[in-house]
């Protein structure tokens, strides 16, 4: 392994945290949880992403009226990357949506990429892997029955 890959295993293995500032108010993105990333996809899951085309011309007018109702669930989305307390959520919720903008959100986007590293999805797989022999049934015998032995 080279130095430079052996830096990018060793920031994917701690994985800091960021800080950032909305409003006047200092955030700091802890790395995401499992419990974060399930609360995001209740969101992610309404948002309407159809009709986006890669290296197609839009009249963007027309597709910002078309898409929005995907704001609201992007202002959800940063609300829970940012505070994994519900409580805190609640207490800094109105400040927040009024003074978010497109920039806080991008930094945001840009803390999650860095959080799906391979070493993410390995540990998942891993972990996955390893509930199941657990929670497969064992094979026992009833109560009051011989066992073939």
């Amino acid at each position: 392994m080279t130095a430079e890959e052996k830096s990018k295993v060793a920031s994917a293995l701690t994985e800091k945290s960021t800080w950032m500032s909305v409003g006047l108010l200092p955030i700091r993105l802890k790395p995401i949880t499992l419990g974060q990333i399930f609360e995001m996809g209740e969101f992610v899951n309404d948002i309407n992403s159809e009709g986006l085309s890669v290296n197609a011309r839009i009249n963007t007018i027309a597709e910002m009226l078309l898409k929005y109702k995907n704001a609201p669930l992007m202002q959800e989305i940063f609300i829970v990357c940012a505070f994994r307390n519900r409580w805190m959520r609640k207490i800094f919720r109105r400040y927040i949506l009024k003074r978010l903008t497109v920039g806080h959100f991008q930094k945001v986007i840009e803390h999650i990429t860095k959080a799906y590293t391979a070493n993410f999805f390995l540990t998942s797989i891993i972990f996955l892997h390893q509930t199941k022999p657990m929670t497969e049934p064992k094979q026992t015998t009833p109560l009051g029955q011989q066992s073939e032995e």
